[in-house]
């Protein structure tokens, strides 16, 4: 424990199936909003965000 305070659901059924299962299984994560600070991320900016994930995710599952 690491004293994070953070809600995720989707990984944690990801892993757990993963496990379960006997398969690999990773995430990236992008944190929108804080319960700590009470920062949120607007919607224009969270999609931008998102967007640069998914492209960072894709990229890096490409074979040279």
């Amino acid at each position: 424990n690491e004293g994070c305070k953070v809600v995720e659901m989707e990984a944690y059924a990801l892993f757990y199936n993963a496990k379960k299962f006997k398969k690999k299984a990773t995430a990236l994560i992008t944190v929108s909003d804080s319960f700590v600070t009470h920062e949120v991320m607007d919607p224009q900016t969270r999609e931008q965000k998102l967007d640069d994930m998914i492209t960072l995710a894709l990229e890096s599952i490409i074979k040279n």
